[in-house]
């Protein structure tokens, strides 16, 4: 398996979380929660177009590395599963549910 880069976004990660000039304020400054446009997508979209172009770079260099991201709501991990104790079965469940979650939305956004 090639190495890999994985990096968490969000779905709340597009375009229209930047103002019309981002590069003039690179740091996100000026945006303020509850604005609409909250730096937090903002930088996760700015982090997101980072990433793509490392991949690019990287894989363009003749490198196996893969830099990938991912948003946490369909990443599955290990992380926490032994606090259920007794109620691994529960664990189960809440795995499943999330997939099937992710494919019904994911159906609907595709058509």
């Amino acid at each position: 398996m090639p190495p890999r880069i994985i990096y968490t976004s969000t779905c709340t990660a597009t375009l229209d979380r930047l103002k019309a000039d981002p590069l003039s304020d690179y740091q996100l400054l000026s945006y303020s929660y509850p604005y609409d446009k909250s730096n937090y997508a903002a930088s996760k979209y700015m982090a997101d177009l980072v990433m793509v172009q490392i991949d690019k770079e990287v894989y363009n260099a003749g490198s196996p590395v893969r830099c990938l991201t991912g948003d946490p709501g369909i990443v599955m991990t290990n992380i926490g599963w032994e606090s259920y104790g007794p109620f691994t079965w529960l664990r189960h469940i809440i795995w499943w549910s999330s997939w099937l979650s992710y494919l019904l939305v994911s159906s609907r956004i595709s058509k």
